[in-house]
């Protein structure tokens, strides 16, 4: 049971950020497609985050192939955070400015509570972002 419902999370976190980048919907849909989407751009954001203080820590402990694989993951989720930024209509200075306020949220967090990165972590690779 457990492994069936962690297959469908991850199935079903792979098809929430595949219909958050299909073309727009009718317009009774929209609302909901935009609050939905607009979520997904903030979670690629954070996921961003999470991989860029992921590398940095593998980097330090000297693990080359690690870090090497957050940058990537980093890389990939700022690319789906800034699809869904133009899926948004949101101009490159929103961008700039969500990106700021999310990190200056974000890595405070990684550092300083306990338990939670994994936390973090296991959101975005249910996400397929990590």
């Amino acid at each position: 049971m457990v492994r069936c419902c962690n297959i469908f999370r991850r199935c079903g976190a792979a098809l929430a950020v595949s219909l958050a980048l299909m073309p727009p919907l009718p317009a009774t849909a929209q609302a909901v497609s935009a609050d939905k989407t607009h979520a997904a751009y903030e979670l690629a954001i954070k996921c961003f985050v999470v991989n860029g203080h992921a590398h940095f820590d593998r980097r330090e402990a000297k693990d080359l192939e690690g870090a090497s694989r957050y940058e990537g993951n980093a890389k990939r989720a700022w690319d789906i955070a800034d699809k869904l930024r133009i899926k948004l209509g949101y101009p490159k200075e929103r961008y700039s400015a969500d990106h700021k306020r999310i990190m200056d949220r974000e890595l405070p967090r990684l550092y300083k509570e306990p338990g939670y990165y994994a936390t973090a972590a296991g959101e975005c690779k249910a996400y397929g972002l990590l």
